[in-house]
């Protein structure tokens, strides 16, 4: 039945254009995602053994969370920008096209500056304190943080600036392309890691070239549309709507705050071990992590090009492929994980000997907690694409900050009455509570309505 699901959505024969965008994005963006986990797997030993073991690469890790933390959230106009552009393609409204990006380019280079001056003004009078936040006991890593931090904050903003050249390829169903620059991109910062540790550099030029070549590639991307696709690209004031400012808005602002509440479910675990248990404990919980990180990266191949054909599918109220994409979609994401946790329970802990070494143990339980962790979120994330996809984002964005503040709540209090493993579970079980009922329903409900409403439109018409 899985491999089944994965035939029928993936392979050439299927003769839609939307589904051979998806084969294309996803064959284009495998390569992509094979340097991403070798790079990886390489770099976490490197950092391992260049930044001292556990508590060092514990604060790496939870450096690292902050730069997600700001690029998650984009201040909502990335999949603002997303959903309106792709009506715009779908439509073949070149002048909307050109407004909407024009003005997402104006918006973030106004927002971004003055979170530039925000930034630095706040880390010239060391507020806040990261050292208080991180926990971090070893004087030679409290020297470095507030300037990892605010270092890595600046790479960050210019990731932001950059968010709107994403929407552009997903709108135009070729992310095949923007794979080519992700390629540019890991290979960079894994050659600026290199050259980092080879120089004995401190951790916040670690962070530095890590980081920073990426979000340049972003920069050079930019700039080469704007050399080659200058009618869409190259900046104009003159272009600037408020009324299309409002729209992206409209629909970023609940994307913005659904990235808040992502950031409280799924960004906010290495702090609180860290500041509870230290940030030696963010290591063996990273690591397991980051194998299952593995197969959400591959998913990713899949779920990025089909958010996009889902919405040029409901622009042109195709309902039957959107329901029958759909239901294949949960049963191959679900059962590939399933079979990926399996082979995780046997093999993860001789891949973590053979990836860092004996040094660093890790509980077989871990590969247990974070696996129910992880199926809960890929259960949300089936649901919550098709949402996006549908611009059925309100109620989630007006429910989304309580809930997270709920979780954040059952978190803590799970790491303080059980350790590590009540905190796993506390997220895995907060999930299942709120959004594991709630994103189905509401996606399941939409699409029969949405659905009904175009045939009885037809009928009408075919009346008159």
């Amino acid at each position: 039945m899985i491999f089944d699901s994965i035939v029928s959505l993936l392979k050439s024969r299927i003769s839609g254009s939307r589904e051979k965008n998806i084969v294309k994005a996803v064959s284009s963006g495998v390569i992509a995602r094979i340097i991403s986990i070798l790079t990886q797997f390489i770099s976490t030993k490197i950092l391992i053994d260049y930044l001292g073991g556990k508590e060092g690469f514990g604060i790496f890790t939870t450096i690292l969370t902050i730069l997600s933390w700001i690029q998650l959230t984009n201040f909502g106009f990335g999949l603002g920008l997303q959903n309106t552009l792709i009506v715009a393609v779908a439509k073949k409204d070149i002048l909307l096209q050109k407004r909407l990006i024009r003005t997402t380019q104006v918006a973030l280079s106004v927002i971004c500056f003055l979170c530039f001056i925000i930034w630095t003004v706040g880390y010239l009078n060391k507020f806040p304190n990261w050292v208080i936040f991180f926990n971090a006991s070893h004087s030679i890593y409290a020297k470095y943080v507030n300037a990892s931090v605010y270092v890595t904050g600046l790479v960050a903003l210019v990731t932001v600036w950059t968010s709107y050249i994403s929407p552009f390829y997903s709108a135009n169903q070729s992310l095949h392309k923007l794979g080519y620059w992700t390629i540019a991109g890991q290979i960079g910062a894994f050659s600026g890691l290199i050259i980092a540790t080879q120089l004995k550099l401190s951790l916040p030029y670690i962070l530095l070239f890590y980081t920073g070549i990426t979000s340049f590639v972003g920069i050079v991307n930019a700039v080469w549309l704007m050399i080659k696709i200058p009618k869409f690209h190259f900046p104009n004031i003159k272009d600037f709507s408020f009324f299309q400012l409002k729209e992206i808005l409209g629909v970023g602002s609940a994307f913005f705050l659904i990235q808040i509440t992502a950031l409280l479910q799924y960004n906010l675990d290495n702090f609180i071990i860290s500041g509870t248990l230290g940030p030696a404990e963010v290591t063996p919980y990273s690591l397991v992590q980051r194998l299952f990180m593995v197969f959400t990266n591959i998913s990713a191949l899949v779920f990025v090009p089909l958010w996009s054909a889902f919405g040029n599918a409901i622009a042109c109220n195709d309902w039957d492929w959107v329901k029958r994409r759909y239901q294949q979609m949960r049963i191959m994401m679900l059962g590939s994980f399933v079979l990926f946790w399996i082979f995780l329970l046997v093999f993860g802990q001789t891949i973590l000997r053979f990836w860092v070494g004996p040094n660093i143990i890790v509980p077989y339980s871990l590969f247990i907690m974070v696996g129910v962790m992880m199926f809960c979120r890929v259960w949300l994330d089936v649901h919550s694409l098709m949402c996006n996809a549908l611009n059925v984002v309100r109620i989630n964005a007006i429910l989304g900050i309580p809930v997270g503040l709920i979780q954040v709540g059952i978190m803590y209090i799970g790491i303080q009455k059980w350790g590590l493993n009540g905190m796993i579970l506390g997220v895995a079980f907060s999930l299942l509570i709120t959004g594991g009922w709630i994103l189905p329903l509401l996606a399941h409900n939409n699409i029969r309505k949405r659905h009904a409403g175009f045939i009885n439109s037809n009928n009408n018409l075919q009346q008159s």
